[in-house]
């Protein structure tokens, strides 16, 4: 999860990513430090569950809307990056409602509605 997250911070900085890709990094860098958590951390392995899988599809959401000469990665994630997606895949068959509601505020993130967080937050 390290190498991910410097991942997406290179990516903020990078010259030509979207405006809504650089929201999106900067709502999961805010996320990462902020105290609400859809599962807490005191809940053991399921705690960190939640924020590597949030991690992971950010990354992958990146990766599938950056072409090739934008999405220019560090080179320690050549190999990491192809074992993200059963990661992801695992995280859903763990924790189903949790990783649905994770997708749907990263949906609203996009869409420039910043303030969906604290709306699902709220619900927990």
């Amino acid at each position: 999860m390290p190498e991910l997250i410097a991942q997406i911070r290179a990516w903020m900085e990078a010259p030509g990513i979207p405006a809504q890709l650089k929201r999106l990094h900067g709502f999961l860098l805010s996320y990462l430090y902020h105290p609400t958590d859809f599962i807490p951390e005191s809940d053991g392995l399921f705690g960190y569950l939640d924020d590597a899988y949030l991690v992971g599809r950010v990354y992958t959401r990146t990766m599938q809307q950056l072409d090739h000469r934008t999405r220019r990665t560090l080179p320690n994630l050549a190999d990491l990056s192809v074992q993200v997606a059963p990661w992801l895949d695992l995280a859903r068959r763990l924790l189903p409602a949790e990783t649905q509601r994770i997708d749907h505020l990263l949906d609203e993130i996009v869409a420039g509605r910043s303030e969906a967080f604290q709306h699902m937050m709220n619900k927990t």
